[in-house]
């Protein structure tokens, strides 16, 4: 009988979780949202138990966890009419002929918001933490809930997301009403914005991208801030619209960034942004001012048939990878003095619209010459190509030489030997005179 029993109880123990489920499911329509945010607490600390049964298999608690998890996530999808007028109630003061009851609304309103945050703040909880290893490498230690997987696509969005813990977080599709706040928040795994729309201005600044971040036909209706962004791993913003200015001065791009297809109608700020892979930015346009001045590119650098129709800065930008500005056009200026190419620059068939570009300049304050560098290339390696296109302003072109080999490169501009990196210096140390 005994043994009877034992079998029973954890049967019981299930039965009773699951009663307390479906009570809580059922209190996530009621329309006091204190009851909505115990609710959803109690379903988290559901998954918990379900985690924590020994009386079952490893993969059973997972697949019993998902199913409350796909609950939270279903109530974070769940339409809210009053997310659409997000923007009225960002003051406290009703706007002339609003219709319906302006404080019944309001309070709905950002209780509805606290509910929604509550469902990411159960599960930042329980989410991979980031931790240093050995090497001062940031790595993931897993969380209680990072088996799960989290659908929030087409959900609406009206509340900030900022210092959170995101793992695994889906929101292709999904639409941010009033803006977005994700500032200093983590995402552990990938990071799925495909398709998002941002009404307002986005912010992700001091943001960490464990896993792939793909914003790929994403649309930014505001301004997008991507400041001090650390990208872990592939950043894909391929096809992304900008409307207005983006932000990503000082973001870090540790493996591949593609921004190929994407137009910024606003200025679009990369100043010390260093891409650690591959960087495409293979028919984007720039309607505004593009500032790539300081900015490191490891891998490949690929600009080609990208438009800039405002200004151009890459000064003392540093090109380690081959550099592609093929069949690219420049309306505005375009400055590269003080700029860095360690391997082979293609300017084949550019388009200068308006001036000649600019390799070298007089520092106004100090009187210090900027010039471009130019590498001395190896056996095998195309040479540096400055045929613009028909009809384009032209690149004025020196002769400079070094290690016993005379190179055509932009008038001012310097050759450098790449081996003569003195590391305590942080310089190359044999430089040509300048090509003239």
């Amino acid at each position: 009988m005994n043994a009877q029993k034992k079998l029973e109880h954890p049967q019981r123990v299930h039965a009773e979780r699951r009663t307390r489920y479906s009570k809580a499911v059922e209190q996530l329509a009621y329309p006091n949202p204190a009851v909505r945010a115990s609710a959803l607490s109690t379903l988290a600390g559901l998954v918990d138990e379900w985690l924590a049964d020994e009386q079952l298999s490893v993969e059973a608690r997972q697949k019993e966890g998902q199913v409350i998890v796909n609950a939270l996530c279903a109530y974070v999808r769940s339409p809210f009419s009053r997310a659409f007028k997000a923007d009225v109630f960002e003051s406290d003061t009703p706007p002339a002929n609003y219709a319906g009851d302006f404080a019944t609304d309001l309070a709905a309103f950002r209780g509805e918001q606290d509910v929604r945050r509550s469902v990411f703040v159960e599960m930042s909880k329980r989410s991979g933490t980031l931790a240093e290893n050995e090497k001062g490498e940031v790595a993931v230690v897993p969380g209680a809930w990072s088996g799960f997987e989290f659908d929030f696509s087409r959900a609406v969005v009206f509340y900030p997301l900022d210092g959170l813990t995101l793992e695994n977080a889906d929101f292709s599709a999904a639409k941010f009403c009033n803006g977005s706040d994700f500032s200093g928040a983590a995402f552990v795994g990938d990071a799925n914005f495909t398709r998002t729309v941002f009404d307002q201005d986005a912010r992700f600044s001091d943001v960490t991208f464990m896993g792939t971040a793909d914003f790929s036909n994403a649309r930014f209706a505001g301004d997008a801030f991507f400041r001090w962004v650390a990208f872990n791993a592939n950043a894909d913003f391929r096809e992304a619209s900008f409307g207005g200015h983006a932000d990503f001065r000082d973001a870090a791009f540790t493996a591949d960034a593609g921004f190929s297809g994407a137009s910024f109608e606003g200025n679009a700020g990369f100043f010390r942004s260093s891409f650690g892979g591959n960087a495409s930015f293979f028919r984007t346009d720039f309607a505004g001012v593009a500032e790539f001045r300081e900015a490191v590119f490891e891998g490949h650098a690929g600009f080609n048939a990208a438009t800039f129709y405002g200004d151009a800065h890459f000064s003392r930008a540093t090109f380690e990878g081959l550099t592609g500005f093929r069949d690219a056009t420049f309306e505005a200026g375009a400055e590269f003095y003080g700029a860095s190419f360690v391997q082979t620059a293609d300017f084949c068939d550019v388009s200068f619209v308006k001036s000649p570009p600019v390799f070298a300049v007089e520092d106004a304050d100090s009187g210090e010459m900027r010039r471009a560098r130019f590498a001395t290339l190896s056996a095998g390696q195309e040479a540096h190509n400055f045929a613009v296109y028909e009809g384009s302003q032209p690149i004025l072109l020196g002769t400079a030489g070094l290690n016993g080999v005379g190179y055509r490169i932009p008038v001012g501009a310097v050759l450098f030997d790449p081996d003569s990196w003195d590391e305590r210096q942080k310089e190359y140390t044999r430089l040509s005179e300048p090509a003239q």
